[in-house]
C-alpha cells in the first residue's frame, strides 16, 4: 500500500466519523447522569447509551452485562459483544491438547496475532459471528468491522510465508518441549491461531461488499478504506474515479484523512486530474487539526508548480471556504479546524 495513504483502524472505536442511523449510541443520551464506574452492576441503565457509557469508560464487563439484555433484539448490541471478542475481553480458552497432543502455547506462538496489546487473547472467529448477526439485524456499520477483517486477515490459503511461519514455531516448540508436536498437530494448531486471530480468510470482494454496506449509510472510514483499495491497485484495479468518490463521501462525513488522500489522487494524470483542488486540499490537509500528512511542502510545491495565479486564487478561495477563520499570513499554522460543511471535496 501507498506510503503516501493512511489507513485509520476501524476495529475499535477509533473512527466513528459521520453522522448516521447505525453510529454506535451517543453515551450521553443516556438517562442515568452517574458514570458506569460509580454504578453497581445490579442498577445498571440497560440502554445501548450507558452500555457505549460504560465502554468509553472501559467499564467492558458492565457493558457485556447490558449489551447481553439487549442482544436479542438490538443489532448494535451484538455487534457491541462482537467487538469484546475481537478486543480480546471476551475469549474462549485455548486447548490444552490437540490430537491428544500437550501444546505449550506461550513457546509456540509467543506475542501472537491472537493476543491484544494487553496481553488478552482474542477471538475473532466469535466475533464474525456476532457481527454477521447485527447486520442481519439491519445494524449496518458492522459491516465496516467484517470488511476490515476480511482485508487485513493474514490467514492466505496456500501462503508460503504463513506454512514457513507456522513450521518455524513448531520446530521451536519440539526443540523446548519433551514431547514433540506431529506435523498435523502443529498444523492444527497454527490454524487454531489463525483462525482466531484473524476470524475470516482474506477476501478482497468480502471486504469491498462488507466496507460498501456500511459506507451506504455514510459511515465515512468505510467509505474511506473503499477509497483506499480503489487507489491503490493492489488486490483490485486502480481506479481513481472510485477512489475520488469513496474519499469525497469520507471527507464530507467527517474523514480529516480523507482530505490529504484526495488530495493526492486529484494530482494524478488521469481524467480526473484537478490541480486546482488537489494544491487547496493538500494546504488544508497540512494546516488543520486531525489530518496526518507525509511530505507536505513537496507535495504542495509540486501542485503549485503547475497553476498560473489565477488558479491559485481559486486555490485561496477554496482554502478558505474549507477552514475556520483560515489566515492567509499562516498557511501552515498546523491548528486550524476544517469545516466539512462548506468545503468542495
Amino acid at each position: 500500500m501507498r506510503k503516501s495513504i493512511y489507513f485509520p483502524l476501524i476495529l475499535g472505536l477509533s473512527a466513528c466519523g459521520g453522522s448516521n442511523e447505525n453510529a454506535p449510541s451517543d453515551p450521553q443520551k443516556a438517562a442515568s447522569t452517574a458514570t458506569c464506574s460509580e454504578t453497581s452492576p445490579g442498577d445498571l441503565e440497560i440502554s445501548l447509551p450507558f452500555a457505549m457509557r460504560c465502554y468509553t469508560e472501559s467499564e467492558y464487563a458492565k457493558a457485556v452485562l447490558i449489551w447481553k439484555e439487549l442482544e436479542k433484539s438490538e443489532g448494535e448490541a451484538k455487534w457491541g459483544i462482537g467487538k469484546m471478542y475481537s478486543e480480546g475481553f471476551l475469549g474462549t480458552p485455548k486447548p490444552s491438547t490437540i490430537n491428544g497432543q500437550r501444546i505449550a502455547w506461550d513457546e509456540f506462538y509467543p506475542n501472537s496475532d491472537l493476543n491484544t496489546k494487553d496481553g488478552n487473547v482474542r477471538d475473532n472467529r466469535v466475533a464474525k459471528t456476532y457481527y454477521e448477526e447485527a447486520l442481519k439485524m439491519g445494524y449496518k456499520l458492522a459491516g465496516a468491522n467484517l470488511g476490515e477483517m476480511y482485508y487485513f486477515s493474514k490467514w492466505v490459503n496456500d501462503d508460503v510465508i504463513v506454512t514457513e511461519r507456522r513450521d518455524f514455531y513448531c520446530n521451536r516448540h519440539n526443540m523446548r518441549n519433551a514431547e514433540s508436536m506431529t506435523s498435523e498437530t502443529c498444523k492444527k494448531a497454527h490454524e487454531e491461531i489463525i483462525s482466531r486471530a484473524w476470524g475470516v480468510k482474506k477476501d478482497i470482494n468480502a471486504a469491498i461488499s462488507n466496507y460498501t454496506i456500511a459506507a451506504n449509510i455514510k459511515y465515512a472510514p468505510a467509505s474511506y478504506a473503499l477509497g483506499i483499495i480503489y487507489s491503490s491497485g493492489e488486490e483490485v484495479d486502480q481506479n481513481i474515479e472510485k477512489a475520488i468518490f469513496f474519499y469525497r463521501e469520507a471527507a464530507v462525513n467527517g474523514e480529516a484523512d480523507a482530505i490529504w488522500n484526495l488530495s493526492i489522487n486529484y494530482g494524478h494524470d488521469t481524467p480526473n486530474k484537478d490541480f486546482v483542488k488537489s494544491y487547496a486540499l493538500a494546504v488544508v490537509a497540512h494546516s488543520s487539526v486531525g489530518t496526518r500528512t507525509r511530505d507536505p511542502v513537496r507535495v504542495i510545491e509540486t501542485a503549485m508548480a503547475r497553476l498560473s495565479i489565477s488558479d491559485l486564487k481559486r486555490a485561496e478561495d477554496m482554502i478558505s471556504d474549507c477552514i475556520v477563520d483560515y489566515d492567509k499570513s499562516q498557511p501552515n499554522r498546523g491548528n486550524y479546524k476544517v469545516n466539512f460543511e462548506s468545503c468542495e471535496f
